[in-house]
């Protein structure tokens, strides 16, 4: 393995985890730790596997950590962690469901949702426009959750 493109860990660092089940699949901490290293940030990201019957005392524990930087939340977990958080974005409160987490100073959890805007933000790369555009979104878990509220997503909400 080579090391020199990994954050440097001192006990000032800012410590984001993944959590995620499986977690093999996660290809981000091996980025952003080169990118925290080559911009001299002193923080690191770290892959968590975590059942979903552990998350809630997973979220517990992570919550008292004064040195969390922030909580990533992939699959199985997008939708359960909402109910673990102590506030939510309008856009996770919609969807119901949170890929990140904030530790506030006081130590609450602020989650959000930004899936929409990443796909957006794809789709504007690929060279789609998609200003008033409209989306089904079939392949989120969080399906129910939109479709009550609106049963097409108008793409502009995110795309304005």
């Amino acid at each position: 393995m080579d090391f020199s493109t990994r954050a440097s860990i001192t006990g000032h660092s800012r410590v984001i985890v993944i959590l995620a089940h499986p977690v093999g699949h996660v290809r981000t901490p091996a980025a952003m730790n080169a990118h925290f290293a080559g911009v001299g940030q002193d923080a690191v990201i770290v892959p968590m596997h975590v059942l979903p019957e552990d998350l809630p005392a997973v979220v517990d524990g992570l919550r008292r950590l004064r040195n969390l930087g922030g909580i990533i939340v992939t699959v199985p977990h997008k939708e359960s962690i909402a109910l673990l958080c102590d506030r939510l974005t309008r856009q996770a409160a919609l969807v119901g469901a949170v890929n990140a987490i904030r530790r506030e100073a006081d130590g609450t959890l602020l989650g959000g949702q930004f899936d929409g805007e990443g796909f957006v933000a794809g789709l504007r790369a690929a060279g789609h426009a998609v200003a008033g555009r409209r989306v089904w979104p079939a392949v989120t878990q969080a399906v129910p959750a939109v479709h009550r509220a609106a049963p097409w997503a108008v793409v502009g909400a995110w795309a304005a």
